[in-house]
């Protein structure tokens, strides 16, 4: 099965989401797998995925952070 693995990021707060998940696109179907919680974050709003690691930059009212996790085989 050819399967591309993607962050995403999300806002987050009281009973909403809580960071950044990852999910796996079946490139033949377009299908993707329930996405599972990688990191727990405040609003990492952008992420660039290298191989073995996540960029996130954290919005936080006036001011961005910026984090850097590492990937590890199993997701």
């Amino acid at each position: 099965m050819n399967t591309v693995t993607l962050y995403v990021g999300t806002y987050t707060g009281p009973n909403a989401s809580q960071g950044i998940y990852r999910t796996e696109l079946n490139v033949a179907t377009g299908k993707l797998t329930p996405p599972v919680l990688v990191a727990t974050q405040a609003n990492p709003s952008y992420l660039v995925a290298t191989k073995n690691r996540v960029l996130a930059v954290t919005e936080w009212g006036e001011s961005d952070d910026l984090f850097l996790y590492r990937a590890e085989d199993s997701g």
